[in-house]
């Protein structure tokens, strides 16, 4: 079912992992390009993008139909990964939230830059037939460290209630493992959780997309294999089977430019002053991606696994 032949990239991740930086930049890399962060979601941390918003897409979809799966794609991305929420349903909501709003775009290649479409990949792909989709993967240590510290990271926070229903949480899921012990979970270990659970989905729908590739953070943004990286990733995203072929030019100044930093207020080290508790909870909910994307190898931290008892929490 094809509803737009335009050229697209949508790329997403977990969150924290430069997604305003790329949302904010690639269009200043490659020509006739518009790139876009999150078009279409609330900030409350940011009350003038906020009213800017509510101007384009109106007050209705900017305010309470931010708790509805048919406006929102963070909402839908949850309730079509528990179920609540048919592919058929989720079609229409993708096609009536972004068919005309891409399509207003007089630039060759779009570019959106979004976190919250990790459940709708595939139908992107199947509507979007000239779109490729970009994963960026985090290491879990840095990554939970820079949502819990980040003020602007609102999930299981006062605006992401269990009852609307906006996030994944364990028990939304029975034979999920840490399922019957949430409540008492910190919240350090929920975002462990939260990381692995929406990974692991994108990477179960990307089996059904022709065209995705994954990039680590770390590998686009270190100053020793930034030039290598994101030229590779530059190239998957100016250059399309169909013959499209669009210029660029990288520009690795702007990478040094820092746009969405962490909070100030440090309420979590970085992992080297890590606990024996938050090490356990760490390796018992990531561990597995960890070793799959080559994170976790220093010595310090194969130290700190060997003297942990991560299986502890298994039923």
């Amino acid at each position: 079912m094809t509803v737009s032949r335009k050229h697209c990239i949508f790329l997403s991740s977990t969150g924290r992992t430069g997604t305003k930086f790329f949302g904010n930049t690639m269009s200043k890399m490659i020509n006739s390009c518009v790139s876009v962060h999150e078009p279409d979601t609330t900030r409350v941390s940011e009350p003038g993008d906020w009213i800017r918003k509510m101007a384009k897409f109106g007050v209705p979809k900017m305010l309470w139909g931010q708790y509805r799966d048919r406006y929102s794609f963070g909402k839908l991305s949850t309730t079509r990964h528990r179920g609540l929420t048919s592919d058929k349903l989720a079609r229409e909501y993708v096609i009536e939230n972004r068919l005309d709003y891409v399509q207003h775009f007089r630039s060759d290649l779009y570019i959106e830059s979004n976190h919250l479409i990790y459940g709708v990949l595939d139908l992107i792909s199947e509507l979007f037939p000239n779109s490729k989709i970009i994963w960026i993967m985090r290491d879990p240590r840095t990554w939970v460290r820079s949502a819990l510290n980040s003020g602007a990271y609102h999930l299981y926070g006062i605006w992401d209630w269990d009852v609307l229903n906006v996030s994944v949480r364990a028990y939304n899921f029975p034979d999920d493992p840490s399922a019957t012990r949430w409540k008492e979970m910190s919240k350090f270990e929920k975002y462990c959780w939260y990381y692995t659970n929406v990974n692991n989905r994108a990477f179960e729908l990307m089996k059904k997309t022709p065209n995705f590739k994954i990039f680590r953070y770390e590998d686009l943004f270190n100053t020793n294999t930034r030039d290598r990286f994101f030229t590779e990733m530059l190239d998957y995203a100016s250059e399309f089977e169909d013959g499209f072929k669009s210029g660029y030019e990288y520009r690795p100044e702007l990478l040094d430019k820092k746009i969405h930093a962490a909070a100030s207020k440090r309420l979590l080290p970085k992992w080297k002053k890590w606990g024996t508790n938050l090490v356990e909870s760490m390796e018992f909910q990531c561990g597995d991606l960890m070793r799959r994307f080559g994170y976790g190898d220093e010595p310090l931290w194969q130290e700190k696994i060997a003297g942990s008892d991560c299986f502890r929490y298994r039923a």
